[in-house]
């Protein structure tokens, strides 16, 4: 009978580029039409192929058919970005007719995957479908992250008071909240907030640095005073609370502070806590009454001088009255002073005053004559001297006067002159006036005639 043949192979379904060896039995002798086909010896096909065998005996030929399908490599291709910051995200996706990949150097699966490389590095996807496989790679470089840092003016901010935080690092910076622009950045926190900002690099790569603002509350000073209106020259005590440390505008560090305002007086005093100040401040009045006296200051001796105290309640002289006014007759310059009280409210206050009266002495003025005996109708000269001005009872103003008299008698002369203080003084010079024409009768003289002629 005819051979009955078989055909074994080393593999029916191959990859592309795989060797296989195909083998008939049953047979005598063996040829294969196919060419490049020789009994038992591995080939390579370069497509799925249906071989034929022919098998001889002595009793004729049989065929025999085996197909070996070859199955393509697979072809990845692989699409990144081909550039990220440090440690950010790149996307990897292969696109390949397979049902499996592998990644390496992650050991990820899946036809895309993410990646975070903080270096440059290389990725390989191995794309397989059953037995058969493909590779392919890809480069991800990577540019530097910015390393940003802070410097802040202080880490605890005082409510309402500013604190400096400046960025370094980068070139351009954008901080939070507030999405504020530049390096530095100034804020005024009212309770503990932590502060970002994002630093941007020259190759566009980001990092963020935070800072911790912590807040105190700043105390509430209080001042509390003995008295608030004082008289003038009085002690006043105020005393400081609400702080650990105090600083006064009088250049006090302590919390109570004695002084003597010389008047009103805003003081002013700053208390710091948990390094955070505040200040406060507090008026003391001073009640200065001024006290004035009107009169005289200079007076003739023997003059007297009316003296007026004003603008206090009560008074007390140096002299002893208890009048607003008082008229001295002093006999030389005396200082006169006054006690006075004045009261505002429930506050009396003590002032005092005093004034010189100075006393100025009187002229002493002389009249002179030239003759102190004259003739009826005869001019004399009289002349005054002493004062600065003079008056005289003539009627005449100045200190010497030529003048006559046409009555026979003791005639007075009086001049009052006044000096340059206006004290005035007088002076009295007496003429006589005689009728110088035959005989005077002199009705109360006693006439001795010697020898008597009568008596022979």
């Amino acid at each position: 009978s005819v051979p009955s043949l078989t055909v074994s192979t080393t593999g029916n379904n191959i990859c592309l580029g795989q060797a296989v060896a195909l083998t008939g039995s049953g047979a005598l002798t063996y040829t294969w039409i196919n060419a490049g086909v020789t009994q038992g010896n591995a080939f390579t096909p370069s497509v799925t192929t249906t071989y034929t065998l022919l098998g001889q005996n002595g009793c004729g030929t049989s065929t025999a058919l085996t197909t070996v399908t070859v199955a393509p490599l697979q072809v990845a291709a692989i699409s990144s970005n081909s550039i990220v910051c440090a440690s950010n995200t790149a996307s990897l996706t292969c696109a390949a007719a397979a049902t499996g990949f592998t990644w390496q150097p992650v050991g990820t699966t899946g036809a895309n995957i993410v990646v975070s490389p903080t270096a440059n590095t290389i990725y390989t996807v191995t794309a397989s479908n059953g037995t058969c496989l493909g590779s392919a790679t890809v480069a991800v470089n990577t540019n530097p992250n910015p390393t940003i840092s802070i410097a802040a003016s202080g880490s605890v901010a005082c409510q309402g008071s500013a604190i400096t935080m400046t960025a370094s690092g980068g070139i351009t910076y954008t901080w939070y909240p507030g999405a504020s622009n530049g390096a530095t950045y100034t804020a005024m926190p009212t309770a503990p907030t932590l502060y970002s900002v994002a630093g941007t690099n020259s190759f566009g790569c980001t990092t963020w640095a935070n800072q911790v603002v912590l807040t105190n509350s700043s105390p509430t000073i209080s001042i509390s005073a003995s008295n608030t209106l004082v008289c003038g020259g009085t002690n006043v005590t105020l005393t400081a609370s609400g702080a650990s440390s105090y600083s006064w505008n009088t250049g006090a560090t302590t919390a109570g502070i004695n002084d003597t305002p010389q008047g009103t007086t805003v003081y002013t005093v700053q208390g710091t806590a948990n390094g955070c100040a505040s200040s406060n401040t507090i008026q003391v009045s001073v009640f200065n009454p001024v006290l004035s006296i009107s009169g005289p200051t200079s007076v003739c001796r023997g003059q007297t001088a009316s003296l007026t105290a004003s603008a206090a309640d009560s008074y007390t002289w140096s002299n002893g009255s208890p009048f607003a006014g008082v008229v001295v007759t002093p006999t030389v310059s005396t200082v006169y002073s006054v006690a006075a009280l004045t009261s505002t409210g429930n506050l009396t206050c003590p002032s005092s005053a005093s004034v010189n009266v100075v006393v100025n002495p009187l002229p002493t003025v002389t009249a002179v004559a030239s003759k102190t005996s004259v003739c009826r109708g005869q001019s004399f000269t009289l002349t005054a001297s002493g004062a600065t001005t003079y008056s005289w009872n003539t009627g005449a103003t100045t200190a010497s006067l030529v003048t006559s008299s046409t009555l026979v008698a003791n005639i007075n002369y009086t001049v009052q002159g006044t000096d340059a203080n206006g004290c005035t003084n007088t002076s009295v010079i007496t003429i006589k006036v005689n009728s110088c024409i035959g005989i005077n009768e002199l009705n109360t003289a006693q006439i001795t005639v010697y020898p008597n002629p009568s008596k022979g």
